[in-house]
């Protein structure tokens, strides 16, 4: 679980090939190109899709989704789910 203003560095196993990462809304959640998660901004029952997309030509990606879940004082709990 991670808190507001908090980052998680992402990585992707089984593949050498660069990886493009996107936020479903940057409004909440970034990723910037090195897969370096942060929560920006509360938002409870806010669910936000991270992808890393493989840019070897294989089309392959994988979604992790990044929900708030509770109001832990003036915080919020952020769950990652695969």
């Amino acid at each position: 679980m991670l808190y507001v203003a908090q980052s998680k560095k992402l990585k992707v196993n089984h593949t050498k090939a660069k990886v493009k990462w996107s936020s479903s809304n940057k409004k909440y959640v970034s990723v910037n190109s090195k897969g370096k998660l942060t929560i920006k901004k509360a938002g409870i029952g806010k669910t936000v899709s991270i992808t890393a997309k493989a840019m070897d030509g294989s089309r392959v990606q994988k979604v992790l989704k990044v929900k708030v879940i509770k109001k832990a004082g003036k915080r919020f709990l952020i769950k990652l789910r695969k």
